[in-house]
């Protein structure tokens, strides 16, 4: 996984060598989660963020298996963050700021007005942090 040049090729060589099972979102979830701390973490955004059904239903389940319940937006973004690297392109970004901010709703209804109000102020304190720490 680490030594592939994208997320995207290294699941398409763990699935061609038979190492996720029938290749479901679900048994892809279940590897990332599993080797959490072994995978690149910049490969596994860049595999989150992609824009096929595979990647967004492993994005999915990998959000609805953190819990955010009770955590401030900014300490439950950083959780998501030391688990999924943002990678560099801006819609990659957007979608898992998206599920990442749904996610942070269902988990704590009626802190936020509105899903947009989490994906707005996720998004900014992403970039906030992206400028403080690349001069």
């Amino acid at each position: 996984f680490n030594s592939a040049k994208s997320g995207e090729k290294a699941v398409a060589a763990l699935l061609s060598q038979g190492l996720l099972g029938s290749g479901s979102a679900v048994e892809v979830a279940q590897f990332l989660l599993a080797n959490d701390g072994k995978l690149d973490a910049s490969k596994v955004g860049d595999f989150l963020g992609g824009h096929e059904p595979l990647n967004q239903q492993a994005l999915r389940i990998i959000m609805e298996s953190l819990s955010f319940r009770k955590l401030p937006l900014d300490s439950a973004l950083r959780l998501m963050i030391s688990f999924i690297k943002l990678p560099g392109e801006a819609q990659k970004i957007d979608r898992i700021i998206e599920a990442f901010a749904h996610q942070y709703t269902e988990c704590n209804p009626g802190v936020l007005d509105h899903p947009d109000t989490a994906v707005i102020i996720a998004f900014s304190l992403a970039m906030l942090n992206t400028d403080a720490h690349n001069p």
